[in-house]
């Protein structure tokens, strides 16, 4: 697991109970409760959906060609940047260096760090470490945003206490964290 010091560091606050029947509700029948009415509606429609578009939950062959289309692209435009001239062709490489950069983030880290990316545990690792090739880290994005991010994503009241403290407001966000995840 996870040590304890680095649980406590990203701590946020502790839900309180609340008085009102519907709040007590939504805590008694958690979004992050795999047991929940949510979660099995939930699962019940992605899995149908997914088999009415004739798609796989994990690991497409489609994946694996924007793995690879992704990561020719930011070698090519790392090495434009290098090679080329810094007034000339480097400088469009580099633009284009800094967009597959976060491509291969989105596309290809976030769903392998997820478990999304493979049904295999080891391609979902390696997956998970192109975060590395792009100059972050897979190990602190896991701790981040597994357990920073997402117990708080569906939690309005929360997420507004903790923009109290960090000075952001919640209506500055391009999404609300209803949309997030």
């Amino acid at each position: 697991g996870v040590h304890d010091a680095i649980l406590r560091k990203l701590h946020v606050g502790t839900l309180k109970a609340s008085t009102s029947p519907k709040d007590s509700a939504l805590a008694e029948s958690s979004y992050y409760d795999w047991d929940s009415d949510f979660y099995q509606t939930l699962q019940t429609r992605v899995v149908k959906r997914l088999d009415e578009l004739k798609l796989t939950t994990r690991g497409s062959y489609e994946i694996w060609v924007k793995t690879v289309l992704l990561i020719t692209c930011f070698w090519t435009c790392l090495f434009g940047t290098c090679y080329f001239d810094p007034n000339g062709f480097g400088i469009v490489a580099a633009i284009f260096f800094g967009f597959f950069s976060g491509c291969v983030g989105v596309c290809i880290q976030h769903d392998g760090n997820h478990g999304a990316f493979s049904s295999n545990h080891t391609a979902n690792k390696i997956a998970g470490w192109t975060l590395d090739m792009i100059g972050a880290s897979a190990f602190t994005w896991e701790i981040q945003h597994v357990l920073g991010h997402h117990p708080y994503t569906n939690l309005i009241n929360v997420k507004q206490e903790e923009d109290k403290h960090s000075g952001i407001k919640s209506e500055s966000l391009s999404c609300n964290c209803m949309e997030l995840g």
